[in-house]
């Protein structure tokens, strides 16, 4: 993984949902941090041909744009690295916060088991232990 100084916010695709484990709105603590203090976490990118995928911090990304910023700092992984297990990274980046409501942790296992094809027991013992 490697870190950028400057990634343009107008490469990334945020239509893009593969890795959203996430699907809180954005909330005046978070708005009220940033503008104190910026984004503390740079958020997580993946190569996708000539821009990116958000990996990790849809939320962050959201509101820098929001803003009109135009570029941000990021963390890069490469276009060919494992789908499922930056999966898992966006995954228990979340889950090291707060727990997935009701309708988060459905789409998941849905992802899981569609997406990734994942039977019960392989998701049960490698993402909700």
């Amino acid at each position: 993984m490697n870190f950028r100084e400057q990634v343009s916010i107008h490469e990334i695709d945020f239509e893009d949902h593969l890795y959203r484990t996430s699907y809180l709105r954005k909330d005046a603590l978070l708005r009220d941090s940033f503008l104190k203090v910026g984004i503390l976490q740079p958020p997580i990118l993946q190569i996708k041909g000539e821009g990116f995928r958000i990996i990790c911090g849809f939320r962050r990304l959201e509101f820098l744009r929001d803003q009109g910023a135009s570029e941000t700092k990021a963390f890069i992984r490469e276009e060919n690295e494992n789908r499922y297990s930056l999966f898992q990274s966006a995954l228990f980046e979340n889950l090291s916060v707060r727990d997935l409501n009701l309708v988060e942790k459905a789409k998941v296992i849905d992802r899981l088991l569609t997406t990734f094809e994942k039977t019960k027991n392989e998701i049960q013992k490698e993402n909700f232990p």
